[in-house]
């Protein structure tokens, strides 16, 4: 532990030097450094924080990313299904930064979107803070990351629901075990459930379009 945690002081200390470094007239390669400076960082305080048995952000590869600008996710849940609905990240290999592309979700316009179904979902949240104040969430410094989709280790809320639901006399602790942590952060909104699991499907179609289906979704048998 003590060698994680010098290990993690050096690596905060090598995040400000690259920050620092950001500033002046560059010499080439300073934001190679930030970023990888960064993604060590990173990788050490999920490694100090289970290490301790803590609350853990752990990014997982999650497909397809979303926008980072403005992703737009709707949640539709009836208690038994939970579906989401964002915008996919499709990058302009043209776009020069100058612009930005501006979304209606109102709009009749077709969009890449993800819809993704969550599999026995317990529970979701979904709302709260934005991309500017993520520092302060419990979880940051913790392998919190954002615009990324994390599997929560050590789950506070999964160990309070569990609680709460182990006075009931059908209680038995091995079917909780299958329940995974789920948070996405995106640019405005954060989402975040208790689930088995969940399938992915892209469409290329309205918001208003993806929303009646997964409206219709909801009431299937």
């Amino acid at each position: 532990m003590d060698q994680l945690e010098r290990a993690l002081k050096a690596a905060n200390e090598r995040v400000a030097r690259a920050v620092k470094a950001l500033a002046p007239k560059h010499k080439g390669g300073e934001m190679a450094e930030f970023q990888a400076a960064v993604a060590e960082q990173l990788r050490l305080e999920r490694e100090v924080a289970l290490a301790k048995g803590e609350e853990t952000a752990v990014v997982i590869d999650w497909r397809p990313r979303w926008d980072v600008g403005a992703p737009l996710p709707h949640v539709l849940s009836s208690g038994l299904r939970t579906i989401l609905i964002y915008m996919v990240s499709e990058p302009d290999p043209a776009w020069d930064g100058s612009y930005a592309n501006l979304v209606d979700p109102a709009s009749d316009a077709s969009e890449p979107l993800a819809i993704v179904e969550f599999n026995h979902c317990y529970a979701h949240r979904f709302g709260g803070h934005n991309d500017e104040v993520i520092a302060g969430h419990p979880l940051y410094g913790k392998g919190l990351q954002a615009y990324r989709a994390h599997e929560v280790a050590n789950s506070r809320w999964l160990a309070s629901e569990q609680a709460i639901n182990s006075v009931h006399r059908g209680y038995r602790p091995e079917a909780w075990t299958s329940l995974k942590h789920y948070l996405l952060e995106f640019h405005d909104e954060v989402f975040e459930c208790l689930t088995k699991g969940y399938e992915v499907q892209l469409a290329r179609c309205s918001f208003r379009e993806a929303v009646d289906w997964a409206a219709g979704r909801l009431f299937e048998n």
